[in-house]
C-alpha cells in the first residue's frame, strides 16, 4: 500500500541577499538538468529524473528494496524582511501496474502515481546552498517531514 501523496516543502532561511542565495542555489543544483530557470520570479524547476525512493520500499521478506521513482525539484527563492528564503519541493512518482497498485484499468497497464517525499533530497540541496554561501551565514531549516 502506497502512502497518500502530500507536498512536503522544506525551507531554508538565509541572512543573505536574493542574488547571493539565487547564485548559491543555481550552483547547488548544477548536477540536475534544469527545465525552468527564471531569476526574476525566483523559480528553478528541474526536468524529470529517474532515481530511487528513500521513503517507499518493496518488501521481500526481511529485505527492503527502494522503489524506482521519477522526480523533479521545484525551488522558489524569495526575499522577505531582509532575509532570503529557499523553498524546495520534490515531486515524486512511482510506476505501478494495475494489480500491484490496486488500480482500476484505464487503458494502460502501468501508471505513474504521486507519492510523498522523505525530504532527504531537498535537505541535501539546502545543505549545498548553505555550503555555497559560506558557513558564517545562518540557516534555519524548517518544513514538514
Amino acid at each position: 500500500t502506497l502512502p497518500q501523496y502530500e507536498e512536503r516543502p522544506i525551507f531554508g532561511v538565509f541572512n543573505a541577499s536574493f542574488d547571493e542565495v539565487w547564485n548559491a542555489t543555481v550552483d547547488a543544483v548544477d548536477l540536475y538538468p534544469i527545465e525552468i530557470s527564471e531569476k526574476e520570479r525566483g523559480l528553478l524547476v528541474t526536468e524529470w529524473m529517474i532515481g530511487t525512493s528513500d521513503y517507499i520500499f518493496i518488501q521481500y521478506g526481511a529485505t527492503r528494496i527502494p522503489e524506482k521513482i521519477k522526480y523533479r525539484m521545484r525551488i522558489h527563492v524569495i526575499s522577505r524582511d531582509g532575509r532570503t528564503i529557499a523553498k524546495i519541493i520534490s515531486h515524486e512518482m512511482v510506476e505501478k501496474d494495475m494489480i500491484s497498485g490496486n488500480l482500476e484499468f484505464s487503458g494502460a497497464i502501468y501508471r505513474w502515481i504521486d507519492v510523498p517525499s522523505s525530504t532527504a533530497k531537498e535537505r541535501e540541496i539546502l545543505e549545498r546552498i548553505r555550503n555555497n554561501l559560506g558557513s558564517d551565514l545562518d540557516l534555519d531549516m524548517g518544513g514538514s517531514s
